[in-house]
């Protein structure tokens, strides 16, 4: 199944933050279930990231948790779009207003290296586009 595939039948199961109003911003994280089954550990660390996610406003799920039935997701933070922009803000302003706030997303998940460490351990998507290192 295709990562878009995946992306389109997660929202379909979790739903939109606020489906009246706008679409979500997202960012999920997943691996494949059947080669990484041992993974309470990262899943530890993300289910307390999430604690500050949410304190910024995103709904956050990780897995096995009520309304993510998804096995693949490892964590998805949503916000409604229009809550993140606000109103009346001209396109430079959204563009900045996104990258702020998925650049603090980021900042939860990586600004320790545990979870970094933790997901460079997993066994790759066989789907996924192969990236070349140097040897």
């Amino acid at each position: 199944m295709s990562l878009l595939r995946r992306s389109r039948t997660f929202v379909k199961r979790s739903g939109l933050t606020a489906p009246n109003e706008s679409v979500d911003l997202f960012l999920r994280l997943e691996a494949d279930a059947r080669t990484n089954p041992q993974i309470e550990g990262l899943l530890a660390l993300l289910r307390q990231t999430a604690k500050l996610l949410a304190a910024k406003g995103a709904r956050v799920l990780t897995r096995n948790e009520p309304g993510n039935g998804n096995l693949w997701t490892l964590l998805i933070a949503q916000q409604s779009l229009l809550s993140v922009l606000g109103n009346g803000i001209e396109e430079r302003g959204q563009i900045e207003a996104t990258y702020n706030r998925m650049q603090e997303w980021i900042r939860c998940l990586f600004g320790e290296d545990s979870i970094e460490k933790s997901l460079s351990m997993l066994k790759p998507i066989k789907s996924a586009i192969q990236v070349n290192t140097p040897a």
